[in-house]
């Protein structure tokens, strides 16, 4: 774990430069289609946030909720801090989360499963984190094999494990931490995962 956060805390100075110019556009047509799960929220967690790059088009998308965010690199969040001037920014570990219990109506895992090492006592984290009725969204504006091709091949070693599960993993990884899964999209475009509490 520690080696795993030392590369991301000397990733968060390139990481804007690595996207592609269309990932932005990719990603705004995903959420649109769960509008009507965040909407509504009053309390939004974004886990793995990175350099904040999520945040801008979710004020946008979503002015009535409050949005915090939570990264395991302190200069992740430095940088999302600089970018966006931050919402509500926490250094945390997602498989210990500083939260009371019930305090989200939605977790967003925008672009950070495949990183979270031990990925059940994650969900279960997130799941007690969530209202009863809340909903958490696992989102990836790539496929699951283009994902794991990016980690597999990557120059960093210490991300070559770091895999998107198949939609059906990921199914029973949900109920096992709790979670009643609805939408499961594994597709050759993207990967979508909606589930509820």
């Amino acid at each position: 774990m520690k080696t795993s956060k030392l590369f991301f805390e000397h990733l968060a100075a390139e990481w804007d430069n690595r996207q592609p110019p269309e990932w932005q556009a990719k990603l705004d047509r995903l959420l649109f289609r769960f509008d009507a799960y965040i909407q509504t929220a009053d309390r939004v967690l974004e886990v793995g946030t990175g350099t904040g790059s999520l945040l801008p088009m979710l004020k946008k998308r979503y002015p009535k909720s409050e949005f915090i965010q939570v990264d395991f690199a302190n200069a992740m969040l430095v940088r999302a801090q600089k970018n966006h001037n931050g919402g509500h920014l926490v250094q945390s570990d997602v498989h210990d989360l500083p939260f009371p219990d019930k305090r989200f109506s939605v977790v967003i895992c925008h672009n950070s499963f495949p990183h979270f090492k031990e990925k059940v006592i994650a969900l279960g984290e997130m799941r007690r984190a969530l209202q009863t009725g809340g909903t958490l969204l696992i989102l990836h504006e790539l496929s699951r094999e283009k994902v794991n091709y990016i980690h597999q091949h990557a120059l960093a070693e210490e991300i070559h494990k770091d895999l998107l599960p198949s939609g059906e993993e990921t199914r029973k990884m949900l109920l096992q931490a709790g979670f009643f899964p609805g939408i499961i999209e594994d597709s050759e475009d993207h990967y979508a995962i909606c589930a509820k509490v």
